[in-house]
């Protein structure tokens, strides 16, 4: 995706996606949609290339990038929860858990972690066992995603709008709405 206003197309079209699954009860796609969502969102926030925070001689990766973004708009997802997760003994700041354990395990494995339950009433991410090995997430958490990505200043009206304008030209010059206005 070379053209800016392919990302902004692909952001809100993961956003829609994920409402339409959660409106079905297919929560881990919606998380997924919401993820991606995010992962676009903080490209656009901090682009390829973009010094890393933690050694600025080399570019931030996929990893750095989502997870500082999420750092950065964290007041939006936990609000009055705790920023942090315990999960199997090892406590870590929710980004990181978001991350690796929600993010990379339904795009690489297809799925979350067998001891990680949606949804639930509540808080954001429950720990369900004293050990802290399951937690479940909740419609909360999918709604805070929500907000994160549609109120990142990179996603609203202003910061798109050349790129809204140069879908609408692309579309214009596009041979199916020519052939639409001959038929008409």
């Amino acid at each position: 995706m070379d053209d800016p206003s392919d990302v902004l197309i692909a952001v809100q079209a993961r956003v829609e996606d994920a409402g339409v699954l959660a409106d079905n009860g297919r929560y881990e796609g919606a998380m997924l949609m919401l993820l991606t969502a995010v992962a676009a969102t903080s490209r656009k926030r901090y682009p390829r290339g973009t010094p890393s925070k933690k050694n600025p001689r080399k570019p931030m990766s996929d990893r750095e990038a989502f997870t500082t973004f999420l750092r950065d708009e964290i007041w939006r997802l936990v609000r009055e929860h705790e920023d942090f997760v315990v999960y199997h003994g090892e406590k870590k700041p929710i980004e990181e858990f978001l991350y690796e354990y929600l993010r990379c395990e339904l795009v690489h494995e297809g799925r979350t972690p067998v001891d990680l339950y949606p949804m639930r009433e509540g808080d954001v991410l429950t720990i369900d066992y004293p050990d802290g090995s399951g937690i479940t997430f909740s419609r909360l958490l999918l709604a805070r995603l929500n907000d994160v990505v549609w109120r990142a200043p990179e996603n609203s009206y202003e910061a798109t709008k050349a790129e809204i304008e140069a879908i609408r030209r692309r579309r214009a010059k596009h041979r199916l709405e020519r052939t639409r206005d001959l038929s008409g």
